[in-house]
This record gives C-alpha cells, structure tokens and sequence, in this order.
C-alpha cells in the first residue's frame, strides 16, 4: 500500500495458526527494495496473539472482528512489548 506516493506499507495474509520469521521474507525484500519509503509490514494470520518481529514488520491475527482492533494494537507501545490490552469486541475476550 501506498501513501501520497510516498510512505509504502506491506500486507501479506498466511492461511496458518502459526508464524515465523521466516514467514516475513517478502516484507523483507519490499523493505530492502524501499528502504526510505517503508514504514511497515503486516502479515495477517490465524494465531492467537499479534506480535512484533522487529524492523516494523508485525504479525496481526486476522479475524473478521479484531482485525481493526489489532491494527490499533500496532502503534501501541505495549502491543510491541507483547502486552496486548483487553478489548471488548475481541471473540477471546482479549
């Protein structure tokens, strides 16, 4: 994704319950391809928890009522500590 052609962001969906570092090697080549423009990367996915891998590449848990919630998450200080704070709309109640 682009914005005002200037700042790019990456999405990439996994159809897993778990991912890996290794998971992340496309946001990895657009950022080394765009290295002024990217500003992060999400890989969408079927876990539990989002997390931080480093870099501004996150993994964000794709369900259809938190997926908002989680990118929220993302520019929260406690999400990249791994502290995810309660949200009310959450299916698990996180």
């Amino acid at each position: 994704m682009e914005r005002q052609g200037r700042e790019l962001a990456g999405v990439q969906v996994k159809a897993s319950a778990t991912v890996s570092a290794a998971d992340f090697r496309g946001l990895r080549k657009l950022k080394a391809a765009a290295p002024d423009r990217f500003v992060a990367g999400a890989m969408l996915y079927d876990g539990e928890a989002g997390a931080s891998f480093g870099d501004g590449l996150f993994a964000v848990v794709r369900r259809q009522k938190s997926i908002a919630w989680d990118f929220v998450c993302l520019e929260s200080k406690d999400c990249q500590e791994g502290k995810v704070p309660e949200s009310p709309g959450h299916p698990s109640g996180r």
